[in-house]
């Protein structure tokens, strides 16, 4: 174990700077109510986001959102980047690649940051970030933010190194996870903050910040490979490669309990919210479906199906502000949000 003061003081930190990062970001009044055990039974698909609707051939359902998920950027079979919003059927180019033979395109990822989107992708090999090349001597993972910086996560042979960007896409600092030669270790989801979950086949699992070691545990005899940590950075939802049983590490304390008995049942994704209240299971058993489990009682919700795709999802998120999921797949975006009480009469 790492030392418990240490890990309560960064906590603390990384909680205080959620908070400020949130504040610089939204500026807004809260329109949505933040999604929790309180109010799950109210969590509803309330809006599609329809491909068909839109003079593009789009039949991806990856997504970049910006906090309060209310606008977008999607791209399609001709590599055009595009933004939309949710109260707007106009559809406008973000950013054109041109579509030759020559030129092999991929979105790596995205992130919404310095009241912008930017936008993680390869040409040929080479890897940009909107129209700027960003050099790397790996391959880069991941890419994330926060009020003050972009962050990007690169794999260099066995170590993953995070560069801290500024909003010219200029190099701060930089920090290398340490690899450890003797005991296999896997990367565990795309974490908020920036945070990095690293899962060992022991039942190991180290918690990074962007300069830190934020917390060493050893959990189970089993490695934690379905995963999330919440917005606010506090605790850690996991399950292991049999997906026996959903449970929870409390990242102040080291604590982890068992919320519920899975028993082999398999999501696609696994979403905690910002309380850590609850635990959003998306495409169970590879049925279009959204479940919830409370994380105090371990009671379980069957909230219905999600909008008819042609496949499982290419992406799923709750938005940073915590009101709204997201379920992202060929044919649209789906945002699921609570809804007001009087709606349920």
């Amino acid at each position: 174990m790492a030392c418990i003061a240490m890990m309560k003081s960064m906590i603390k930190i990384l909680g205080t700077v959620y908070i400020l990062w949130l504040m610089t970001w939204v500026g807004y009044a809260q329109e949505y109510e933040i999604i929790s055990a309180g109010n799950v039974e109210r969590l509803q698909s309330v809006q599609h986001i329809n491909y068909a609707d839109f003079d593009a051939d789009i039949e991806i359902g990856w997504f970049a959102t910006n906090v309060t998920a209310t606008e977008f950027v999607v791209f399609d079979n001709n590599n055009n980047l595009y933004h939309i919003s949710d109260d707007d059927e106009a559809i406008n180019t973000f950013r054109y690649v041109d579509d030759t033979e020559e030129q092999l395109f991929a979105v790596i990822d995205g992130t919404f940051t310095f009241e912008e989107f930017y936008i993680l992708y390869t040409i040929d090999g080479k890897y940009w970030i909107n129209d700027m090349p960003f050099e790397s001597d790996g391959i880069p993972l991941a890419l994330n933010s926060d009020a003050e910086a972009l962050y990007v996560e690169v794999q260099i042979d066995s170590e993953l190194i995070v560069y801290q960007l500024d909003e010219s896409l200029h190099i701060i600092s930089q920090f290398t996870i340490p690899s450890d030669s003797d005991q296999p270790v896997m990367r565990v989801g795309r974490i908020h903050l920036p945070m990095i979950v690293q899962a060992s086949f022991d039942g190991a699992i180290d918690i990074y910040d962007f300069d830190s070691v934020l917390g060493e545990f050893q959990v189970a005899d089993v490695p934690a490979v379905f995963g999330h940590i919440n917005v606010s950075g506090t605790h850690f939802a996991w399950s292991d490669p049999n997906t026996t049983y959903l449970n929870l590490l409390e990242l102040e304390t080291g604590e982890n309990r068992i919320i519920a008995e899975l028993n082999g049942l398999y999501a696609q994704y696994y979403l905690l919210s910002y309380d850590a209240s609850l635990v959003l299971a998306i495409n169970v058993d590879f049925v279009p479906n959204v479940i919830a489990w409370d994380t105090s009682t371990g009671e379980r919700y069957d909230l219905g199906a999600y909008r008819e795709c042609e496949r499982i999802p290419d992406k799923v998120e709750l938005s940073a502000d915590g009101t709204t999921l997201v379920i992202g797949c060929d044919t649209g975006l789906d945002l699921w949000r609570i809804i007001d009480e009087t709606e349920t009469d």
